[in-house]
C-alpha cells in the first residue's frame, strides 16, 4: 500500500519498541490485506470465461484472509492512540465493522455447526458467499453493463439455499472489481475496506513521520545526539538464500562412519 522508500518501512529505532512494533503490525497486516484483495482480482479475471471449481477455492481462500487481516488491523489500531485518531480511521473502522463478526465466526466454526445446522432459514452456507462484478466481454457476453458473479465453495443440498450475492448498485468498477463476502446474515464491502485503509496507511505515514522528527529534534537538543544517528533504521525487510546440494555416495558412507565410531578418522 506504500512505496518502497515510506517512512513506516524503516522505521527509526529511536521510536520506542512497543509502539515501533505497532506500527509494523498494521502496515503489515494493511499489505496483507491488500495482497489477499489483488489475489481476489487476479484469480477472476484469470478465470472470467471459465466455470472452474479450482477458482472458486481459490476465490474463497483470499476473501476470508482479508477479512482476518482487517480484523488484526483493527485490533491493532486500538493501541496507537493519536497516533491513528482521525476522519479517516473512523472511515476505515466503520466501512470494516463486520471484519469483526465473520471473523469469529469462523474462528469458532467448530463450536457453531450445531447452530448453523439448526437455523430455519434455508441458507447454511459456512463459508458464505463471494460475489463480484466482471465486465461481461472478459466472459464472452456483449451488450450488457456488467456480470455479476458469485461462488459458493459449498454444495446446496435440497431444501437449502443459495447464499446471497451483493448487487454494487450504480458504482460499477470494472473491468474487475464490487467484491463482497456475506455470510451468517453480514456483508463486508471489500472493495471499500480496501479503499479505506489505503488512506489510512497514507495518512499514519505522513503523521509517524511528522511525530518522529519532532521527537528526535527533542532528544537531539536535550541530549546532544547527532539527529542522523538518532534516524537510524535497519531497512525494510530481510531475504536470505542458501545454497544445497546432496552428499555423494562416498561422502554419505564418510558421514555414516563418523556417526558410528566417532573417531572422525578415515579407514
Amino acid at each position: 500500500m506504500l512505496p518502497s522508500d515510506a517512512f513506516l518501512k524503516t522505521l527509526p529505532m529511536v521510536i520506542a519498541a512497543e509502539q515501533r512494533l505497532t506500527i509494523d503490525a498494521v502496515r503489515v497486516t494493511a499489505d496483507l490485506a491488500a495482497a489477499a484483495y489483488c489475489n481476489l482480482v487476479e484469480v477472476a479475471l484469470a478465470t472470467a470465461s471459465e466455470n472452474d471449481a479450482g477458482a472458486s477455492t481459490a476465490l474463497v481462500l483470499h476473501a476470508w484472509s482479508f477479512v482476518d487481516q482487517l480484523y488484526a488491523v483493527r485490533k491493532l489500531l486500538e493501541r496507537l492512540g493519536e497516533v491513528a485518531s482521525g476522519p479517516r480511521v473512523t472511515a476505515f473502522l466503520d466501512v470494516s465493522s463486520e471484519a469483526a463478526h465473520l471473523r469469529n465466526r469462523t474462528d469458532h466454526l467448530h463450536s457453531k455447526i450445531s447452530n448453523i445446522s439448526a437455523k430455519k432459514d434455508a441458507e447454511r452456507s459456512l463459508f458464505g458467499c463471494v460475489s463480484y462484478c466482471l465486465d461481461p466481454e472478459l466472459a464472452g457476453h456483449s451488450g450488457h453493463d456488467a456480470l455479476l458473479v458469485s461462488h459458493q465453495i459449498e454444495p446446496v443440498r435440497p431444501g437449502e439455499a443459495f447464499s446471497r450475492g451483493r448487487t454494487p448498485g450504480d458504482d460499477l468498477r470494472l473491468p474487475c472489481g464490487n467484491f463482497f463476502i456475506s455470510a451468517d446474515g453480514r456483508v463486508l464491502d471489500l472493495d471499500s475496506c480496501v479503499t479505506m485503509l489505503s488512506a489510512l496507511i497514507r495518512r499514519m505515514n505522513e503523521t509517524v513521520e511528522a511525530q518522529t522528527a519532532e521527537l528526535i529534534e527533542r532528544l537531539s537538543l536535550e541530549h546532544g545526539v547527532p539527529k542522523e544517528k538518532l534516524r537510524q533504521s535497519y531497512g525494510t525487510g530481510m531475504r536470505t538464500e542458501m545454497l544445497f546440494r546432496r552428499p555423494t555416495a562416498a561422502e554419505a558412507e564418510f558421514i555414516n562412519q563418523l556417526q558410528t565410531d566417532g573417531t572422525g578418522s578415515q579407514s
